[in-house]
């Protein structure tokens, strides 16, 4: 586990990706940034994504992808084929993908986690070894996969 200096102008910036994002959809869930101070609504989705790949961006130098897409990007996030999954959970969180969104363009999964005002990107694994490795669950929301992260790689083996 590898954590990643954020500052507020960090957290601010990643606000400002999740209301671009949100301009070219229809997903209004209204969350509270733990990290900024006075209220702002955005969708909490957005939020958390745009922090983990700011924070895999931070880490290895790639550039952060912040166009918005209609109708979401082709499953990756970064050009070297990874894709970061995000959660602000209490406690250190699994690799969760929803069934219904995964797409065949990843090659890498990253896994951040958002600890109040601390970020961590956990570890990665391979598509491969995902797919041969996740069990399926239904939280009453749909099927998704999910991956203990004590399974994944350390992030310098990436």
């Amino acid at each position: 586990m590898v954590q990643i200096p954020f500052t507020y102008d960090d957290f601010y910036y990643c606000v400002q990706i999740a209301e671009l994002r949100t301009s070219t959809n229809n997903y209004y869930k209204i969350a509270e940034p733990r990290q900024i101070e006075k209220k702002i609504s955005v969708p909490k989705k957005h939020y958390i994504g745009a922090i983990g790949e700011l924070a895999y961006s931070k880490y290895s130098g790639l550039p952060i992808d912040t166009e918005a897409y209609t109708y979401g990007d082709d499953g990756t996030d970064f050009k070297n084929g990874v894709d970061v999954k995000s959660s602000m959970i209490n406690s250190c969180p699994n690799l969760l993908l929803k069934k219904e969104f995964m797409r065949d363009t990843a090659k890498y999964y990253v896994l951040s986690w958002i600890n109040h005002d601390d970020v961590y990107l956990i570890g990665w694994i391979s598509k491969e070894e995902f797919n041969s490795k996740c069990k399926v669950v239904n939280y009453g929301k749909g099927d998704s996969l999910r991956l203990d992260h004590k399974l994944l790689k350390p992030m310098h083996l990436l």
